[in-house]
């Protein structure tokens, strides 16, 4: 393109008349080169040197700021053109619309998309895929929906890539139903389903609380010999889990480990939620160990998880392992964190490490809860303890904490054991 551009250059400086076609020529030298704003350049000198704008030198330049991701300019040269009266073709509206997909921009992509219908510029199935595309990104899936009834009346046959969008588009808006239409569609028709479908449909049913709807798909993909993602494991895996299936969720995270497939951090959580839920406090633990080893960050949802684990079997020091753990992770812990940790000490009798994670928190100005007062109280109590109790008590109505009534009624309770 420094070529062309060079040539077109030391042309003019002689006073050699430039056409149309040695600029048209440039610009998709430029455009090539994703050399976008030189492009743009060379189309203001045709115009301000009166050499005729064609079709073709919009289309170069739209294209050179469509694949750079220029949708504004694509757009501001697309209205130029109109404006100019040269006829645009479908290769013009395509750039355009795949433009405004790129950039998120779905209300341009379909006035474009009417103005082609009313120009009586046939669109082609890369015409609808973009505007589709386009709505999916922007969460429209009404849109998508009507875009994908038009092809279907146009007799334009949809491929892969349009359902892929429909699909997501539903998945986005919670509209599981209407995607796993269009997935059976895709089975009846005999188009296509790839990796990319299988996910957004899991997904979807992931979203919508479908735990055996998930089933089916995840066990089509299988049958299907389709091989799934990362993404696809970890819906399969969520919504499972939150159907209560959590021994299937943690034996497809032992499906994942054996296909060495890579694991997020997502992934983990998941299996770290299903083994919360079953409390097996050591698998968890292994999971968030495994997390640090794979160079995965822990985070607070994870380490929450693991923590609840721990609580719910009163493996206190497993609990105040993995919250130094987390200190020196430097992942954030909140209300929640502190109340597991601190819940776990107290069902061991650990009253002192209690009231010295109540301390603990109170330094972190994390802000304590009715649960937490309750508890930290709760642990003096249960330890005999009834004057750390009642000190404990008097602090948290001084600092106007959440105190309810099983606050009170532990530390009265506390006061009467001790005389």
């Amino acid at each position: 393109w420094e070529k062309a551009f060079h040539c077109l250059h030391e042309t003019a400086r002689n006073k050699v008349e430039l056409d149309t076609i040695t600029f048209n020529a440039a610009i998709g030298a430029c455009g090539k080169a994703c050399e976008w704003a030189y492009a743009c350049y060379l189309l203001a000198a045709m115009a301000q040197s009166r050499v005729e704008l064609t079709a073709i030198t919009y289309d170069a330049a739209i294209s050179a700021c469509a694949d750079v991701g220029r949708w504004e300019k694509a757009l501001q040269l697309f209205g130029a053109m109109v404006q100019s009266r040269v006829h645009s073709d479908r290769i013009t509206c395509n750039a355009v619309i795949s433009a405004c997909e790129k950039g998120g921009s779905w209300e341009e992509a379909l006035k474009v998309l009417s103005l082609m219908l009313h120009e009586v510029v046939q669109p082609n199935i890369i015409t609808f895929n973009a505007a589709v595309s386009a709505c999916e990104k922007g969460g429209k899936w009404g849109e998508a929906l009507h875009l994908f009834s038009m092809i279907e009346q146009r007799l334009v046959h949809s491929d892969t890539i349009t359902y892929n969008a429909a699909i997501s588009a539903c998945e986005k808006g919670g509209e599981w139903e209407k995607a796993l239409w269009l997935f059976s569609t895709m089975g009846r028709k005999k188009v296509e389903r790839c990796t990319i479908t299988f996910s957004v449909a899991i997904s979807a049913c992931e979203k919508g609380c479908e735990w055996e709807k998930s089933l089916l798909v995840f066990s089509a993909a299988v049958e299907g010999k389709v091989e799934l993602d990362t993404i696809a494991y970890s819906a399969a895996m969520s919504a499972w889990e939150k159907g209560g299936k959590w021994e299937e969720a943690s034996q497809l995270l032992g499906d994942m480990a054996t296909t060495r497939m890579k694991l997020d951090a997502g992934t983990f959580g998941v299996a770290i939620s299903a083994c919360e839920k079953t409390s097996a406090w050591q698998q968890a633990l292994q999971l968030a160990s495994k997390m640090l080893r794979s160079k995965l960050e822990l985070n607070t949802i994870v380490c929450n998880a693991t923590l609840s684990t721990c609580e719910k079997c009163g493996e206190w020091a497993t609990a105040l392992q993995l919250f130094r753990m987390m200190l020196q992770s430097q992942v954030e812990s909140d209300v929640v964190t502190l109340n597991a940790a601190i819940s776990a000490c107290k069902q061991r009798g650990q009253w002192e490490r209690a009231v010295l994670l109540f301390s603990i928190m109170l330094q972190m100005n994390v802000e304590a809860n009715a649960i937490t007062c309750s508890t930290t109280v709760s642990a003096c109590e249960q330890g005999g303890n009834w004057e750390k109790a009642l000190q404990l008590y008097r602090f948290m109505e001084r600092g106007q904490m959440e105190l309810d009534t099983v606050t009170l009624i532990t530390a009265i309770s506390a006061c009467d054991e001790g005389g």
